[in-house]
């Protein structure tokens, strides 16, 4: 090998070493990125998990407040009846 080879293989070792640290340097803004991207995900998912939590603490008031409504509607209804059976004997008696 002449001395005009081996420098030319020295500079392209060192063209591959710059290069090699260009990629690493990349490589390393890529996994900020990423890492910056999953923690904004992350809030979203929690925040997402908090809105659900939310909705299923008011669904569950909705369906007791239902329950309630037709206890007293059923309640109400048997009272009628029960006034309606009343004024019905008032009446008849009159």
């Amino acid at each position: 090998m002449s001395e005009r080879d081996i420098h030319n293989l020295w500079e392209a070792v060192d063209a591959l070493r710059h290069g090699q640290g260009e990629l690493l340097v990349a490589v390393g803004r890529i996994e900020a990125r990423l890492a910056e991207r999953c923690a904004e995900r992350a809030k979203r998912l929690d925040s997402l998990n908090a809105d659900i939590a939310e909705a299923q603490k008011r669904l569950e008031a909705v369906e007791r407040g239902q329950s309630r409504l037709a206890a007293a509607s059923s309640v109400l209804a048997s009272l009628g009846v029960l006034a309606g059976q009343w004024l019905f004997r008032l009446w008849g008696r009159s």
